[in-house]
């Protein structure tokens, strides 16, 4: 079974260009010799488990509508990421801009105009989804608004007008976040996406290196892949220990890894270690995180350490969270009776008070397990503060309904249309209040209405 294309990222560009899942040149890496079948099971269901992040990084890099723009250059997203799109979980509150780092030919300067009290957030991960520094109107100011963004080694002088962000690798991505205060300031952040920019510190471009091709039908592709970022990457650190269990494969040891090199049998026992890591991710899905009542709240970033089986499964699913204090996501896909939610039947949701968020939030319905954000007829996918008309009760809780068409004497306001089928819903809250972060606000249950 091959993993649903989820919100994904990339990695890094070969040390020399190669046509992936061609014949090996000389020089090829494909595993130790004396590896028993055990020894080549066991190992390559670590790799992919390993590998899974950077292979949805680079899935999602050669998605269409966010690989226009090459290396260490912007691509904006001009609307809110439609329904109907193979990308997970999208939200429907903040335009993205991508920026797809190479820093192995030096530093890069990130700046951004004045943001006008908009709600940003610049959100730096290397490939594995591991969250760097993040950068917001807490600590982003008007005037010292750039950032020097350094690679691995990289040693110089940081001028004092700029932050400096030093990342743990040379690949990396910027997902910058702007909020439109409502649809009629959509074209203001596009204005402002337009006057981003990225620059060397000598104001010369490097060389452009060409973006890895994802391929969906090798089934060695995610082991490919590692092996390539390894070698642009030199991993260590917690990482080290993996590496070295993993060396007998041949990944990431300087030669380019050809598993098509291998006794066909071996590359059958690698092909059925692969399929049963992809079913053990899909089954995992809804345990990743910390489950309070029927919510999960999705742990964020570099919170996994070398617990790969969670941070592959946040990679195929939910991927790249924001740090907790930064945004938190909440994920159910069950009602209070512990049942599977779904797009035929009416819920109502009720919050005691307003959800409790510093800047805003939002509640969005995905298809369920691939929590993709599916087409409707009425337009409508999200629901939140900024909500056109929303109303509360006289004792100021809130009732929002959710159900596949507008019930009878339901307010069109407090109603979010839901897909056909299994569904999962994610509340965002943005900014969120310490009782979130630290889980003593426990968000309200799905009720079915009879």
């Amino acid at each position: 079974m091959r993993i649903p294309l989820l919100f994904c990222l990339v990695l890094a560009t070969a040390l020399q260009p190669q046509a992936w899942g061609s014949a090996a040149p000389s020089g090829v890496s494909v595993g130790g010799p004396t590896l028993n079948d055990d020894e080549w099971l066991g190992l390559t269901f670590q790799a992919h488990q390993y590998g899974t992040p950077l292979a949805e990084m680079a899935r999602l890099w050669n998605t269409p509508f966010l690989s226009s723009a090459g290396r260490n250059q912007f691509n904006h997203q001009r609307d809110f990421i439609p329904a109907g799109t193979d990308t997970c979980c999208p939200n429907q509150d903040t335009l993205y801009s991508l920026v797809w780092l190479d820093l192995s030919q030096g530093p890069l300067v990130f700046s951004m105009p004045n943001l006008q009290g908009r709600y940003f957030v610049v959100h730096t991960t290397d490939l594995f989804g591991r969250n760097q520094k993040t950068y917001g109107p807490h600590n982003l100011s008007t005037s010292q608004n750039k950032i020097l963004i350094s690679g691995l080694g990289w040693k110089g002088q940081v001028s004092e007008s700029m932050q400096h962000l030093a990342v743990n690798a040379n690949d990396a991505l910027i997902l910058l976040r702007i909020a439109p205060r409502d649809p009629s300031d959509i074209p203001m952040v596009r204005q402002i996406q337009d006057q981003l920019r990225l620059e060397t510190l000598s104001g010369k471009p490097y060389l452009a290196r060409p973006l890895p091709r994802f391929d969906q039908d090798d089934p060695f592709n995610t082991l490919r892949i590692l092996d390539e970022i390894a070698r642009r990457n030199p991993i260590g650190g917690r990482d080290s220990g993996i590496m070295k269990t993993l060396k007998p494969l041949g990944i990431g040891q300087g030669e380019v890894f050809a598993p098509e090199r291998l006794p066909e049998a071996t590359q059958a026992i690698m092909k059925q270690a692969i399929a049963g890591s992809e079913a053990l991710l899909l089954n995992h899905i809804p345990n990743v995180g910390d489950r309070t009542g029927q919510w999960l709240y999705l742990a964020g970033g570099d919170t996994f350490y070398n617990d790969t089986l969670a941070r592959a499964t946040v990679a195929v699913s939910y991927i790249l969270p924001n740090d907790e204090n930064i945004a938190s996501y909440l994920i159910t896909n069950t009602d209070t009776f512990g049942d599977q939610l779904m797009g035929s039947k009416h819920y109502t949701l009720t919050f005691k008070e307003p959800p409790p968020a510093h800047e805003f939030w939002s509640l969005i319905a995905y298809s369920w397990p691939d929590v993709r954000l599916q087409k409707n007829a009425t337009g409508k996918y999200s629901i939140g503060d900024r909500s056109a008309g929303l109303k509360y009760e006289a004792d100021g809780s809130l009732v929002l309904h959710v159900s596949p068409a507008l019930p009878e004497g339901v307010d069109a306001s407090n109603w979010l249309p839901l897909p056909d089928g299994d569904i999962s819903v994610a509340l965002r809250l943005y900014a969120p209040f310490q009782n979130v972060v630290d889980r003593s606000w426990l968000a309200p249950d799905f009720v079915p209405v009879p």
